[in-house]
């Protein structure tokens, strides 16, 4: 060998290996792959913790792993978001009409019934409408309080559907204006809805909210052992407050009726 071919060889050898980030070769493809699989696994690994788990050299490599990281994050696969969440138990409620009031006017009851409305066995006296099992069915109180229970798909349309078909179609509500403003005040009222992580989860219970905010959080139960179950609830405190701010409203109404009859009344002519 002669001394040319010498000196080529050591100075290739004491050069320093730099890492092409964009490069598409074999061993590129598989660090990349190893290491969105690890990812996949924990995401709250860092460079140099992959590094330690795939045995390479973290000063040689850390830039290279970063980048991995970020493309990792970016992925077609990763940036799909949460799915929708598989519900159950979706409730929604509304209020009748005050025409509808069933400690005022006794008929009402009575004539629902007629209408198809069954009476449930309970103390309670509550009136079922069941004729729509494939929607649902609703729940109709002494206190003028509407429970709607929904099949899927969980829909605001299959609710006004099932209350059109129980209120409407029964004659108990004949007037477009009040059907309208029975409509409009349907809201959704309570839910569970489970959303999926794809691995097993220890079990919890997260129930400091129910109170304030009617939400309890749960992990890992029986039922769903790999997702997250949010079960909220419209707070009772918040429905109390809006039906006292709707009486206040509308004594303030009547007491304007009231000035503007006298109003009325009064000759100011001389």
């Amino acid at each position: 060998m002669t001394a040319a071919v010498v000196e080529r060889v050591e100075s290739f050898t004491n050069k320093t290996v730099r890492v092409n980030y964009h490069c598409e070769s074999s061993d590129s493809n598989s660090i990349r792959h190893d290491a969105f699989k690890r990812l996949d696994k924990n995401p709250l690994l860092k460079a140099k913790d992959l590094a330690t788990l795939m045995d390479l050299d973290y000063q040689q490599y850390g830039k290279y792993l970063n980048n991995i990281k970020s493309r990792w994050k970016y992925h077609y696969q990763n940036g799909l978001g949460s799915k929708c969440p598989k519900q159950h138990r979706v409730k929604a409620l509304v209020f009748v009409p005050k025409s509808l009031d069933r400690k005022r006017f006794v008929d009402v009851g009575r004539q629902a019934v007629f209408a198809g409305w069954e009476e449930s066995r309970n103390r309670n006296k509550v009136l079922l409408w069941k004729k729509d099992r494939f929607l649902g069915r609703v729940e109709w109180w002494q206190t003028g309080r509407v429970l709607v229970y929904v099949r899927k798909p969980q829909t605001m349309g299959r609710v006004k559907q099932l209350l059109c078909r129980a209120f409407f179609e029964t004659n108990l509500i004949l007037d477009g204006k009040i059907l309208d403003a029975f409509m409009c005040n349907v809201h959704w009222h309570s839910s569970d809805d489970v959303f999926e992580t794809g691995e097993r989860l220890p079990y919890k219970v997260i129930d400091n909210y129910v109170e304030s905010h009617g939400l309890r959080i749960v992990l890992g139960d029986r039922s769903h052992p790999d997702s997250v179950e949010v079960q909220w609830c419209y707070p009772d405190w918040l429905e109390r407050t809006e039906q006292l701010l709707e009486v206040i409203a509308q004594g303030f109404q009547q007491m304007g009726n009231c000035n503007n009859h006298k109003a009325l009344e009064d000759d100011y002519s001389v």
